[in-house]
């Protein structure tokens, strides 16, 4: 798979990477950090969703929106980080991992691994583990040619504008059946869906904690047509990059909304459908 890596695959050559490890629980906010301190991928740096990868929450935006990236570059580069590096990402399973292997090709950052299954795949391989307090880099500074790419990304305004001419396109919902459904709502304040879009649950891409095989993707993504514009949206921007991820491994590229449902129902005139 060319976005995913087994740990048995880097078992040997770890120090030829850059490791983040981007553990987080939407419910617990400080997990990760715990998690982090009490064991990680030895070298491994720590990248907080909300502290490292999202900026503050305001009225609009929804509740994980881009942070500033030039702050965000120069975390990166402070690790070490240049436009060539060879970096891998971890979470438990693959969940935060893609959204910031989704935030690094945003910005031009081509060569990123998600370990396949996360920290729980690299313990079963053996892969050496440490404890204790975030790494501090003792890599020479990088140096990062930020070349943003905004056709990965989509605003509301344009997704609206597509929706109501009735363009050529296909949104996909990647929440939870019962959410996309409007049957449940635990973080935004209104259930339901965005109009016209269908639901590819971003577990369903996974059998348990690693992405599935690429026969496998194929089913899943079997009525996409290639030849539309395909985007993607969750509740705030941190789930659906999975289905991006996948749907790049089967060659269908696919834009992010990345305020996504919870930016899109922060505006009061917003049309919403439910069951």
């Amino acid at each position: 798979m060319k976005n995913f890596i087994e740990a048995f695959e880097v078992k040997s050559n770890l120090d030829e990477y850059v490791i983040i490890d981007c553990r987080f629980d939407l419910v617990e906010t400080d997990y990760g950090i715990k998690a982090y301190k009490n064991s990680h991928i030895k070298n491994a740096f720590f990248f907080d969703l909300e502290g490292d990868m999202s900026a503050k929450k305001s009225v609009h935006g929804g509740r994980h929106p881009l942070p500033d990236m030039a702050m965000f570059i120069n975390k990166l580069e402070a690790i070490g980080i240049s436009n060539d590096t060879k970096i891998l990402v971890y979470d438990d399973d693959i969940s935060v991992a893609a959204r910031l292997w989704w935030m690094l090709k945003y910005i031009g950052i081509t060569n990123v691994k998600i370990l396949n299954g996360g920290i729980n795949a690299a313990a079963q391989a053996g892969i050496e583990m440490e404890s204790g307090e975030p790494n501090k880099s003792n890599h020479l500074k990088g140096k990062i040619d930020a070349r943003i790419n905004n056709d990965l990304l989509i605003e509301m305004d344009e997704l609206k504008t597509i929706i109501s001419k009735g363009k050529n396109y296909i949104l996909i919902d990647s929440r939870s059946p019962e959410r996309y459904k409007g049957l449940i709502e635990p973080y935004d304040k209104i259930p339901g869906r965005i109009p016209t879009s269908i639901n590819i649950f971003f577990k369903d891409v996974m059998n348990e904690n690693k992405i599935k095989e690429i026969e496998d993707l194929k089913k899943v993504y079997n009525n996409i047509d290639s030849d539309k514009m395909i985007i993607a949206y969750c509740g705030s921007g941190v789930t659906a990059p999975i289905n991006i991820v996948a749907m790049d491994e089967v060659g269908l590229y696919s834009r992010l909304y990345l305020g996504s449902y919870s930016d899109y129902v922060s505006y009061k005139d917003n049309v919403i459908e439910k069951d």
